[in-house]
């Protein structure tokens, strides 16, 4: 049976309105509201006493792409080194929300954290935050960050808190999402001298 040009005009119409149906509204989504699939990545300086790199611990959100952790842990150290970072560091945790538009934060913890620290989320772009002595310096210096008056966003913050007193460790993180939740994670690492 054979299928006159008029046919499959037609049907090929009728498969790509269905195709246009499925796929368009998520893209048409995560572009007005902003959408990013947010992965962070958590540096530390790396334990040269250790005899080995251990894996990062990985969280990952229900219904997003799964981490590949070789994979992540490469373009980090690779950005910390065209960033001109010097230093041994190795990435002890791996986060991911969101759909829509990749993007990577780099977060460098070189001490335990002194104080509460709300980092923005870049719009669009790969960022790195370096803990300086008493402020964080942000790669590229001008991040443009998600605007939180826009009704549009799903803002998430990156919210880094001190250790506990009785705590060894450099402090805690947790990625704020949409709704305001989310689950904080210790940053290991040595607190000596707190």
């Amino acid at each position: 049976m054979a299928i006159s040009p008029r046919r499959f005009t037609v049907l090929f119409a009728v498969l790509m309105l269905v195709l246009i149906g499925i796929f368009a509204p998520t893209l048409v989504f995560n572009l007005v509201t902003q959408n990013q699939e947010l992965t962070v990545a958590v540096a530390v300086p790396h334990d040269t006493s250790a005899t080995s790199q251990a894996l990062p611990e990985v969280k990952e959100m229900l219904q997003v792409r799964h981490i590949d952790v070789g994979s992540v842990t490469h373009r980090v150290e690779q950005s910390l080194r065209d960033a001109g970072i010097e230093g041994h560091y190795e990435v002890v945790d791996l986060y991911r929300q969101g759909q829509g538009k990749p993007v990577l934060v780099i977060v460098v913890i070189r001490e335990p954290v002194a104080q509460r620290t709300d980092l923005p989320e870049p719009r669009g772009v790969d960022a790195i935050y370096v803990q300086e002595t008493s402020k964080w310096r942000t790669i590229p210096p001008q991040v443009p960050a998600l605007d939180p008056s826009s009704v549009r966003t799903f803002l998430r913050s990156i919210i880094i808190w001190p250790p506990e007193r009785e705590e060894k460790n450099l402090g805690m993180v947790m990625i704020d999402d949409a709704s305001g939740s989310g689950s904080p994670f210790v940053i290991p690492g040595n607190a000596q001298g707190r």
